[in-house]
């Protein structure tokens, strides 16, 4: 209580009592006397009515009481009176505090007065109200300027730049949301059609995620705010630019399926002796040299078989008859091949344990689907690098296979390629399964590569996932499931460091996950306490002393995890917070300004991994007690 007390947020508690005539106030805090003018004295005993008045809105006081009953929590705006009967806004948090018997005791209200801001807020939307209702229903995209920055943004070009509201490109520079290349020319053509209506023109623009999008517009010179303006008008030519790339797709793989198939035959014919003639010249050689030159000319002929097999696969569906085979053998094969090809300074590390389950594959897809992903490396390390080809047997259960685009819950055997090369940026990353999408030289690529990758790896049941980082390489996994009968292993029993007896906040909805951390960590010399859900959690934290940690998911009924931080954060600014979550674009909700964690968990996670962060996080530095 005393925390609450010291908090720089209004408080108000009341009891649980709902039925006429209401809650009664049995604490308010020292920000509540100075927002609304009255003591703690004047309003013990007393109804929260008391700061009602002739704007109060009964729809929401009828929406507040029907949520308490409910037992849910309550979040709203409204306006509340002082004592000297002038009003103000607030913004409402209203949390129901249960016993250990799990009833409600008490309703917490935390309070915020956000006057100011919907002053300036009424201000702002009568000035523009006029021009809004003009132009917010359009479908095409509407910009204003002056002297080149974004004073106005409709939905529809809020939704072109890839912002979820038009606030987050308003104040943006008109060079802003054109590519480096484009700019020079944007911002001249920004000066025309800020005196005179232009012809209709054709642009890239930049998004706020760095893909580009095309365009065609026209401006129109207008004043704003008693000043000259240009306003611009985009049309998206995505879905046209779209289906013109299909049709030419289609096109190139028509063409290439009639090719295929007379190509196959004339090429068969010609490897056929080499691929035929080689053995029987290895046996008779007494050199061995001679014999790693014919192997060498074997692999050679085998491979460019292989890219036959590759181009009609593609063209006409991956077929091929399925063998149990080990990756030790596929592993140092390619190995073999990359030693005697691959440039000096690209170093080879392999590694394979002894243990790895057999598969059910086609080897020479699999020997396909590996040296694409080795060359692809290599051409990402122009300088030089590591080059690392691993195996490995994977479980996952559901939790894990749900983290994981395309993947299923079972047991997989891992084949990974990974680089110390330029990695992957974000604009190809989203197209670089594309079938011809290639950012090599015409004479170097034809973008067949990772489609057909992944092809194989599909038609194998299996799936394929990658790891990027412009500047920190790169690292493709391909999933297969194991042949019949492969045998299980133990997983290591990892070591960590112990706890000192530390108290820990456990909050997640998920039984299972909450009890598992319950064990791990109390198995580790920490005292746990599990919460059902946020509110739970919240409660426990407001009584309970000495919580030297808190770990919740972001995610949870009643009371979202990140709302939990917020309100632990204003009650206590220094405990310490993990959040969880098994969405992995949740690290920017839970480490948000107002809400932050000091570490994220991605779900789902292994022991070691949440010993080591919660060590970590616990002696970032000395944490007080609650």
């Amino acid at each position: 209580m005393a925390t609450a007390r010291q908090s720089r947020d209004s408080i108000l508690i009341t009891d649980a009592e709902l039925d006429e005539p209401g809650p009664r106030i049995v604490f308010t805090n020292a920000s509540f006397t100075k927002i609304t003018g009255y003591t703690s004295e004047e309003l013990l005993g007393k109804t929260p009515r008391i700061l009602q008045g002739p704007k109060t809105s009964r729809a929401l006081l009828d929406r507040l009481r029907a949520t308490l009953e409910r037992g849910e929590v309550f979040e709203g705006e409204g306006i509340n009176y002082r004592k000297d009967g002038s009003e103000f806004y607030i913004d409402w948090q209203i949390i129901p505090l249960r016993g250990p018997d799990g009833a409600i005791t008490h309703y917490a209200a935390f309070q915020r007065d956000v006057t100011e801001r919907r002053r300036a807020e009424q201000t702002l939307a009568e000035s523009e109200e006029r021009y809004r209702m003009l132009v917010e229903s359009s479908p095409d995209a509407m910009l204003v300027h002056v002297e080149g920055k974004i004073v106005f943004a409709n939905a529809a070009a809020a939704r072109l730049l890839g912002a979820e509201r038009p606030e987050g490109i308003v104040g943006m520079g008109i060079g802003d949301i054109l590519p480096p290349e484009h700019r020079a020319a944007g911002e001249r053509r920004i000066v025309e059609y800020a005196a005179k209506v232009t012809p209709l023109f054709e642009q890239t623009l930049l998004r706020l995620d760095g893909t580009h999008v095309q365009v065609e517009g026209v401006g129109i010179p207008i004043t704003y705010g008693g000043k000259p303006a240009a306003q611009v008008i985009l049309h998206d030519l995505t879905e046209r630019l779209k289906l013109e790339e299909q049709f030419r797709q289609a096109q190139r793989l028509e063409s290439l399926g009639m090719l295929a198939a007379g190509i196959a035959h004339d090429l068969n014919n010609v490897l056929a002796p080499i691929l035929m003639g080689a053995p029987l010249l290895r046996e008779t050689s007494s050199s061995a040299w001679d014999r790693d030159l014919l192997t060498d000319i074997e692999k050679s002929a085998l491979r460019g078989a292989s890219l036959v097999r590759q181009i009609l696969g593609f063209a006409h569906g991956i077929g091929g008859e399925p063998q149990t085979i080990q990756a030790t053998y596929l592993m140092a094969d390619i190995v073999d091949v990359l030693r005697r090809t691959f440039p000096q300074n690209v170093g080879i590390e392999q590694r394979v344990p002894k243990d790895i389950w057999p598969i059910k594959a086609n080897p020479t897809q699999i020997h396909q689907v590996l040296l694409n992903l080795a060359v692809n490396a290599r051409d990402a390390m122009p300088q030089g690098g590591q080059l690392r080809l691993r195996a490995e047997n994977c479980e996952l259960d559901e939790a894990a296979a749900g983290a994981l685009q395309g993947a299923r819950p079972g047991r997989w055997v891992v084949l990974q390629v990974g680089d110390t090369g330029t990695g992957i940026p974000a604009d190809v990353l989203a197209r670089m399964w594309e079938p011809f999408f290639t950012t090599k030289p015409a004479d170097k690529g034809t973008g067949l590569g990772l489609s057909t990758v992944r092809g194989i790896v599909e038609a194998h049941g299996g799936f394929i996932t990658v790891q990027t980082a412009p500047g920190h390489g790169t690292t493709f996994r391909a999933h297969f499931p194991p042949a019949e009968g492969a045998p299980s292993v133990e997983p290591p029993v990892p070591l960590a460091p112990r706890g000192n007896g530390e108290l820990i906040l456990v909050a997640d909805d998920v039984a299972s996950i909450r009890s598992l951390a319950d064990t791990i960590l109390s198995r580790h010399g920490y005292r746990v306490l599990p919460a059902v859900d946020g509110t739970d959690a919240l409660t426990q934290f407001m009584r309970t002393e000495k919580i030297s940690l808190v770990i919740t998911d972001l995610d949870m009924p009643n009371l979202a995890g990140s709302t939990l931080v917020e309100i632990v954060r204003r009650l206590n600014p220094a405990v310490k917070v993990i959040a969880m979550s098994g969405i992995d674009t949740a690290p920017a909700e839970a480490l948000r300004p107002e809400a932050r964690a000091d570490a994220f968990l991605l779900k789902p996670f292994t022991a070691q991994e949440i010993l080591s962060l919660t060590h970590e996080v616990l002696n970032l530095r000395a944490a007080p007690a609650v």
